[in-house]
């Protein structure tokens, strides 16, 4: 079955390409294909994240697996096992020093495909890899202004 992915770089100018691939391809393939279709070097480390709806990361699918317990690797683990109607997104991840990251979606599920093919580009990719910023929610939502005890009285009243 023709899978039509689109690639989004995480970036403040929009970078995207819309490939068709088979749902049948190992995700090595897929891997290969993005560095093919954003004009990257082919000797980086790279991984794949399930994701839920939200994007809150599930499980990593490396390149290559370094752990003797995680048989799971991107030559693998077959598209269509991972990427489907019920997850529609995965992040995608290429070397790790950089932090080049994308979001992977399927954006439809029909046909039948011949060969692999970018059939959309839009945006150039950006000569450095966009800055990565790690940053936490500070707002402190047990504040002392607005603490209450478990009987509902302000800590004031005491």
């Amino acid at each position: 079955m023709k899978y039509s992915i689109s690639v989004f770089l995480e970036s403040k100018d929009d970078v995207i390409r819309k490939i068709e691939i088979d749902s049948k391809c190992s995700l090595f393939e897929l891997h290969n294909f993005i560095i093919e279709c954003f004009d990257l070097q082919k000797n980086e480390l790279a991984s794949f994240y399930i994701t839920d709806q939200e994007l809150e990361i599930i499980e990593e699918i490396p390149l290559f697996s370094f752990e003797e317990n995680n048989n799971r690797n991107m030559e693998d683990t077959e598209l269509e096992s991972i990427l489907n109607s019920n997850n529609n997104k995965l992040i995608y991840v290429y070397d790790y020093m950089l932090m080049w990251r994308f979001l992977v979606e399927l954006t439809n599920d029909v046909g039948e495909i011949k060969e692999k093919k970018c059939i959309s580009s839009i945006g150039v990719m950006p000569k450095d890899a966009p800055e990565v910023n790690f940053t936490a929610n500070t707002e402190d939502k047990y504040n002392e202004d607005s603490y209450e005890d478990e009987y509902n009285q302000d800590d004031e009243s005491y």
